[in-house]
């Protein structure tokens, strides 16, 4: 009788430890490891635009004009001497 009340006990008691640390994950998920993700996702975004910007000898190119048609706004190139 003892030893199956003690597998019992041992069981629930697995369960719940196991519940926990899966708690303990989604909640680390969503409060440390995303936001840190999503605000590297962000600077890296951001980097690329910047990188797209520039000519290979970073030298900016010209800014793109509202209202312009796409060829006549079309960023100046900066040939490889």
């Amino acid at each position: 009788m003892l030893t199956w009340l003690l597998r019992g006990l041992t069981g629930l008691t697995l369960l719940n430890v196991s519940a926990l640390a899966v708690l303990c994950a989604a909640y680390a998920w969503q409060h440390w490891l995303k936001p840190v993700r999503d605000q590297r996702e962000r600077r890296q975004r951001g980097f690329e635009r910047l990188l797209s910007r520039l000519t290979p000898h970073g030298v900016p190119r010209v800014p793109e004009r509202e209202g312009v048609g796409r060829a006549e706004s079309a960023p100046l190139e900066v040939p490889y001497p």
